[in-house]
């Protein structure tokens, strides 16, 4: 009868796979620093930004101090869901808003949260979010709680459960859109939790309510864990305490300044002498800044940044608030006005043979006090802000026609290129504050256009600064340059990269960066068909750092990834014939620290006067992922880069090639590294009339050859 017993009870207990059954990133927080390592061995490594260390539930644990702490997770396959899941975690809330939602877990497929202090699941389903009902009671604060939203695909379920307890489940139209994210713990933009947070678990499966009590229950090993290999997630650090070698710039912090450009070659390297902006022929690169400080110090410390990496081109007026914005300059009615040291900054930057682009809106971004963000509310019709009533009156046109008005004549003679609106599409990606119906946009164009030509002459009018490059806004700009307004149309504009890589291609599944080349040069050629014949720029360009890191653009990489992917998006853009090929900038105080500023400012230099040229050149057996463009410089020099376009990393060995340059006069030929900005003479040697340059090592950012024109 005993052993019946037992067989009967050993049959009815709950089954559980195990707590690693279908794991794709296990947390357990352990450890010290900035880096936290996935324990589940699938390399999905987190950086804490503004969350700390503290003890957890079980050993240790991370903190969310305030309501904007954060820590994230790049992006990855693994993390990007295709139906069931599970997220769990032990939380111990301090504080809670009772009327926000008090972030915790965050993917643009799922989120985890204690909205209105008591919890639910939000899934991103069919293109909108669907949430859990939320309990009956907040969570008690100071306790430890273990709270797990699950989905499964049988019948779209997801659910909610706090300390083992289901507490509330939600149908959803399918299972979770496929949309690839980085994991972002506490703030996301909207407030954080305030608490400690353990042993944060997520599962490509949907857990069971037996297996999600019995992961409750379930206590981790007390062993020490070993920590994984995190060197793709570590930061470079300032100064020369990175190498033991000397820096090659001056005031740099150093990157590889060992690094070997071609094998064997002994010639010594030289550091590149940057030029400032007034020294230099015109490069194509510019910075978008988007307000002017008030602080008189930061005002001139940009302005000598700006001039010391040698841009040309500065972009600004598109975020808020801003001086600049709409509704800021219009103080009362028929009345505009610039604050003084926001017009000394124009005049500073013409000065110095910048060219300036003014974006003519009312800036980007979201005004009040969740987003810690405060915009002037402007006067009359500007007072609400609200994107779905710009210019849909005659009364709204006039308004903003009598800005562009003030703004032509007051820069006059100072400001080259008048941009109508910032990302002004309907469609999903545009300026959350910006959208505009395509009738009323080209009905402003028509009408604010010849305004500014009858004023300026010379001024350019440019359109666009849609948010990315895909087919919905490529056909945009076709709407537009097919209207009634192509012919006041002299350039048109994108905003071409947010973190954007062969990262977020693998992770997404997607062929974005690798298709981009091909792309704008197809659309060049659909817009010539449509009688156009202005000019191309492209524009906040970013790929984000723990060092830049805003809410809502998680930070996907190193400072040294950032740098490479900029360098390349630089160069190639430049190879396409692209105007202006436009950056954003840092605040000072942070962008003399980074790897970004470095290249940009080799690049600035070295790219000053070239023009892209077809040049084909013979390369012996050529990696597939190897990319080249040619350009001529005003003297006749010419100038070859080259890079494999691979994921970056922060250190690559580099491939060997030779190169074949064929019949060409000169005897010298220079190789300049973009990332630690030193240039060498290479060995080279002629077979049969051809010259040839053997052992090249070619990285994941530029490499670039200049071939003497004399």
């Amino acid at each position: 009868m005993t052993s019946f017993m037992l067989l009967f009870f050993i049959f009815v207990l709950p089954a559980f796979a195990g707590p690693n059954d279908g794991l794709v990133a296990y947390f357990p927080f352990e450890g010290s620093g900035r880096d936290f390592a996935d324990a589940g061995g699938n390399g999905n490594d987190g950086l804490l930004l503004s969350a700390e260390r503290a003890e957890g539930r079980f050993g240790g644990g991370i903190r969310l101090p305030s309501v904007t702490s954060h820590a994230f997770v790049r992006l990855s396959r693994s993390l990007t869901m295709k139906g069931d899941l599970t997220v769990a975690a032990w939380i111990r809330p301090e504080s809670l808003d009772l009327h926000g939602e008090n972030r915790l877990v965050f993917t643009d497929q799922f989120n985890l949260d204690l909205l209105h202090g008591r919890g639910r699941l939000d899934l991103f389903s069919g293109g909108e979010w669907h949430g859990t009902l939320t309990g009956t009671e907040p969570l008690k604060l100071g306790m430890w709680h273990h709270i797990v939203g699950t989905f499964t695909t049988v019948g779209n379920t997801g659910a909610f459960y706090v300390d083992g307890a289901l507490v509330n489940t939600v149908t959803t139209p399918g299972p979770p859109d496929v949309i690839a994210s980085p994991l972002r713990i506490g703030n996301t933009g909207l407030n954080s939790m305030v608490g400690e947070v353990d042993e944060l678990r997520i599962y490509n499966r949907a857990l069971s309510a037996d297996e999600v009590q019995t992961l409750c229950r379930f206590e981790p090993f007390a062993a020490p864990r070993t920590e994984k290999n995190l060197n793709r997630m570590k930061q470079p650090k300032p100064n020369t305490d990175l190498i033991p070698t000397p820096c090659l710039y001056p005031t740099c912090p150093g990157y590889f300044s060992d690094v070997v450009i071609q094998e064997g070659n002994t010639f010594p390297q030289t550091k590149i002498q940057p030029k400032k902006s007034n020294q230099l022929e015109d490069n194509g690169i510019g910075g978008d800044v988007g307000n002017w400080n008030t602080d008189p110090s930061v005002y001139h410390d940009l302005l000598h940044h700006i001039e010391d990496l040698g841009l040309k081109w500065v972009r600004t007026n598109f975020w808020s608030p801003n001086p600049l914005n709409w509704q800021e300059v219009l103080v009362a009615p028929g009345q505009h006005r610039i604050p003084p040291y926001c017009d000394d900054s124009i005049t500073a930057l013409a000065d110095r043979g910048i060219k300036i682009v003014l974006t003519l809106s009312a800036g980007a971004g979201l005004d009040g006090e969740e987003h810690q963000w405060w915009g002037t509310a402007g006067h009359g019709l500007l007072g609400e802000r609200e994107p779905e009533w710009w210019f849909k009156t005659p009364a709204q046109r006039v308004q903003f026609a009598d800005y562009a008005r003030f703004m032509a004549r007051h820069f006059k003679g100072r400001v080259q290129y008048y941009e109508i609106w910032n990302e002004p599409t309907e469609h999903v990606g545009g300026d959350p504050r910006a959208p505009i119906a395509m009738s009323d946009y080209l009905e402003v164009v028509s009408q604010v256009a010849p305004i500014i030509r009858d004023i300026d002459p010379g001024a350019k009018i440019v359109v666009g600064a849609l948010g990315r490059f895909n087919e919905w806004e490529r056909d945009w700009l076709r709407r537009v340059l097919s209207s009634v307004v192509s012919g006041l149309v002299d350039a048109v504009s994108w905003h071409p990269f947010y973190g954007e890589s062969p990262l977020n291609d693998q992770a997404r599944e997607t062929t974005y960066w690798a298709d981009y080349p091909s792309t704008v040069q197809a659309f060049k050629k659909e817009t010539a068909r449509l009688g156009f014949e202005g000019e191309y720029m492209v524009e906040e360009m970013v790929w984000r750092t723990y060092r830049d890191f805003v809410p809502h653009e998680s930070p996907h990489y190193t400072d040294i990834e950032a740098a490479k992917y900029a360098a390349r998006a630089i160069v190639m853009h430049r190879s396409l014939g692209i105007k202006m090929v436009s950056n954003q900038i840092l605040m000072p105080g942070v962008i003399q620290l980074l790897p970004r500023y470095y290249v940009i400012r080799t690049l600035c230099t070295v790219m000053a006067g070239a023009d892209p040229i077809p040049w084909k050149i013979g390369i012996d057996n050529p990696p597939e992922e190897l990319e080249s463009c040619s350009f001529v410089l005003p003297d006749g020099s010419r100038l070859v880069a080259l890079w494999l376009d691979t994921v970056a990393s922060d250190y690559h060995p580099g491939v060997n090639i030779t190169l074949n340059l064929g019949e060409i006069s000169p005897d010298i030929v220079a190789g300049i590294d973009s990332l630690n900005g030193f240039q060498q003479h290479l060995q080279i040697h002629r077979e049969h009339g051809e010259l040839i340059i053997p052992n090249l090592l070619i990285r994941d950012y530029p490499l670039i050859l200049r071939i003497d024109g004399k």
